[in-house]
């Protein structure tokens, strides 16, 4: 960084950093998971989309993979919730060192499954011939949230503030229930709008407050405490944020 500032680094050099994902003990063990994981949550994405259509016959078949995400997210979206806060929680708690340069069980299998769902969810999606509206959108937001958090579970660092981001999936458990409304065709009664209440909470606290929060805090720990920026990439310090920033 100090390079950066003073001019003496050249355009490309912080791409060596790239080396280093595959240069830890574990990478192999990270890579081993990540396609277990991959492996796993297709076969059973794959078995719900075969049974679209006899849960539910009036879906068309180009929006069969979507439906198929739709029920798959009912059980996936609480799990990496319930790992991201944990994760978030526990880190946090134990001051900046932690912040950055910490990890636990919770962080590292959030980061996992995230990572093998979505990746697993965008090639799906393309090979299925899915035609959700703003798809693309999805991709492109897959692309950037699984390159970041890829670099954090091979480098074993920053786990917090990708933990951190990823409580925002919290909110979407309660989209996801809305869909499933409008998917099975339920009534919309009292649970319904229960449900929506929950996601307007879940996402004002999870979005609009917690991605402020994320940048103040990630802000002041490199103020305070730049002693844990020193060994990070360039692409972390600034496409981190940057995407925290846009996704907000």
């Amino acid at each position: 960084l100090r390079s950066i500032q003073e001019g003496r680094m050249a355009p490309l050099a912080f791409i060596p950093f790239l080396r280093s994902l595959f240069q830890q003990d574990s990478s192999m063990e990270i890579v081993e998971h990540l396609m277990v994981a991959t492996l796993a949550m297709t076969l059973v994405y794959l078995t719900l989309y075969q049974m679209v259509p006899v849960v539910a016959p009036d879906v068309k078949r180009e929006y069969r993979g979507s439906f198929a995400d739709n029920l798959f997210n009912i059980v996936y979206l609480p799990v990496i919730s319930f790992l991201a806060s944990h994760a978030s929680y526990m880190l946090g708690m134990q001051g900046a060192a932690a912040r950055w340069t910490g990890e636990n069980r919770s962080s590292y299998w959030f980061l996992v499954l995230y990572i093998a769902k979505n990746f697993m969810r965008s090639v799906s999606s393309v090979l299925l011939g899915d035609k959700k509206k703003g798809m693309w959108l999805i991709h492109i937001h897959h692309v950037i949230s699984i390159s970041c958090f890829a670099v954090g579970l091979f480098l074993h660092r920053l786990h917090f503030f990708g933990a951190m981001d990823g409580m925002c999936e919290i909110s979407i458990i309660f989209l996801n229930n809305k869909f499933l409304y409008r998917d099975f065709g339920i009534a919309k009664g009292a649970l319904y709008r229960v449900n929506l209440l929950a996601l307007a909470v879940s996402w004002i606290a999870t979005r609009l407050i917690a991605f402020p929060l994320w940048l103040a805090l990630f802000l002041n720990d490199y103020y305070h405490h730049p002693m844990y920026a020193q060994g990070v990439s360039m692409f972390e310090m600034v496409v981190y944020p940057a995407t925290t920033l846009i996704i907000w």
